[in-house]
């Protein structure tokens, strides 16, 4: 086994909570096989019935145009109730081919699902070596000053953000513990969200999610968005293509220019961004993301297939008043 890995690896089985009788299916590309086969090894180690199915295989060339029914009867076959998603992530393959997986597996079979998309060896090296019960520790305490919020003002670099909340709408709180069958996360983890009510202000944003993240890293040219009454009303980027790129997808899908999630990142031993939105969204600050509420968290009473975030830097929070965070810093 790869050394280097073997903390995130274990990591990634305790945060799942595996035992040896699951039935555990792992899902990867072959370009993230080595960071599959370093989970699979620790499972191995419980002693847990495991099936590993490579995307290649199953649908062909990437980016997938489908989640084909051979790969679904494969899965539920095996009946697992315990499932990861270790892959790259490519352009289309979020509506097309992950959603479909997901439904299967969280919805349909209630796995407690790990969600690695995009996972790399920094990461493995970094957010999910971290201290899970120092990200579970934070992310409660965060968890219990926005639960009840009515607004939260956000100041960051060229970034300045108003958001007001319904109480009808739920903060989950996500510490990497996948403890419940039906449960998924994002592996590494660390955040608190909720759908905002309202949002108005400018985001400059130096990563960007879905498959943007993997094409273009940390921004050199950083993507400005301005948001009025929870709809991105300008977007301005020194780099035209993206501009362009980002445009197009935010105007694929009904909602696909409004606001559907506010978050904070609590995974408090990053040292800095790495152009992994896997890892960076957890990086202490905010991230709002435009497009889909996960209303199965949230209780919100509308959604988008799409689904993309943005995220500033140096931010300071204040939630009803009360400052939270200094740049990027905690003060509880």
């Amino acid at each position: 086994m790869n050394n280097k890995f073997q903390k995130g690896a274990q990591n990634a089985v305790k945060c799942l909570n595996i035992q040896k009788s699951d039935r555990v299916i792992i899902i990867s590309d072959r370009e993230r096989e080595h960071i599959a086969r370093s989970i699979r090894r620790e499972i191995e180690e419980i002693g847990c019935e495991i099936l590993w199915l490579i995307i290649e295989d199953e649908v062909g060339e990437r980016p997938a145009k489908n989640f084909p029914d051979s790969m679904k009867q494969k899965i539920v076959d095996f009946k697992p109730n315990v499932s990861y998603y270790i892959a790259t992530g490519k352009k289309g393959e979020l509506i097309n081919f992950r959603w479909p997986l997901k439904k299967i597996l969280v919805l349909d079979l209630k796995c407690r699902h790990g969600h690695m998309i995009s996972i790399d060896d920094t990461i493995m090296m970094q957010g999910m070596s971290a201290d899970y019960d120092e990200i579970y520790e934070m992310t409660m305490k965060v968890y219990e000053k926005v639960k009840d919020a009515k607004e939260i003002r956000v100041e960051g670099y060229e970034t300045e953000v108003t958001a007001t909340f319904d109480d009808r709408f739920k903060w989950a709180p996500f510490s990497g513990r996948i403890f419940k069958q039906g449960q998924w996360s994002n592996l590494p983890e660390g955040e608190v969200f909720t759908c905002p009510k309202n949002v108005n202000g400018t985001v400059t944003a130096y990563i960007i999610g879905d498959y943007f993240s993997q094409k273009y890293g940390i921004l050199k040219d950083p993507l400005v968005v301005k948001i009025e009454n929870s709809r991105v009303r300008g977007v301005n980027c020194n780099d035209k293509k993206l501009e362009k790129e980002f445009k197009e997808y935010i105007k694929s899908e009904e909602n696909g220019d409004r606001v559907g999630e506010f978050a904070i990142g609590t995974l408090v031993s990053l040292k800095g961004f790495i152009g992994n939105l896997l890892q960076d969204e957890k990086f202490p600050g905010i991230h709002i993301a435009i497009g889909g509420t996960f209303p199965e968290h949230t209780d919100a009473d509308w959604d988008c297939d799409n689904h993309v975030d943005i995220i500033p830097k140096e931010c300071s929070i204040w939630v009803d008043g009360e400052q939270i965070m200094k740049k990027g810093k905690f003060l509880i």
